[in-house]
């Protein structure tokens, strides 16, 4: 009786333990490609990032001596990659679409929008949530909030 009470218990116990650690394997996998194609994109414009982050489908990060931003979205099988030269920008804001339903906010997109020093260019958005491909947000209005006074500081600094 004890034997199998054992028998039973392991059993189950490894089929809730195991889908965790193959899930966290692979999250841990999609972080490290996330992170190598960002630090590509950086090598591929003679730069190095020593700040990034990932929130969802998406990766950031900046070479602060060189002023520059780099972005990185992965979704399915489509990847998009983006960098500025932060020294033609003027100001990064957080660009939040969203409308009212039933007395909620529902966000329909979110975008680091950048605003170059030149008011002929066009502004260039990284688009970090999109409601149409993703149904939920995980973090990426915090994580916004956060690069866009990150990025404006570093327009801001002198050196």
């Amino acid at each position: 009786m004890d034997f199998a009470s054992t028998l039973i218990g392991a059993i189950a116990f490894a089929s809730f333990i195991i889908p965790v650690v193959i899930i966290n394997r692979g999250q841990k996998k999609r972080k490290e490609n996330m992170v190598k194609s960002l630090q590509n994109i950086a090598l591929e414009h003679n730069s190095q990032i020593s700040l990034h982050e990932i929130c969802g489908d998406f990766a950031i990060g900046l070479d602060p001596t060189l002023k520059m931003v780099f972005f990185f979205k992965k979704i399915r099988d489509q990847e998009s990659a983006q960098f500025l030269d932060l020294k033609k920008i003027e100001k990064c804001t957080v660009v939040n679409s969203s409308r009212s339903f039933n007395n909620q906010k529902l966000v329909d997109r979110l975008d680091l929008r950048f605003l170059p020093v030149v008011k002929e260019n066009k502004p260039v958005d990284f688009l970090l949530y999109d409601a149409e491909v993703n149904m939920q947000m995980n973090g990426q209005l915090i994580t916004a909030e956060q690069w866009s006074k990150r990025i404006n500081e570093l327009i801001k600094s002198k050196h």
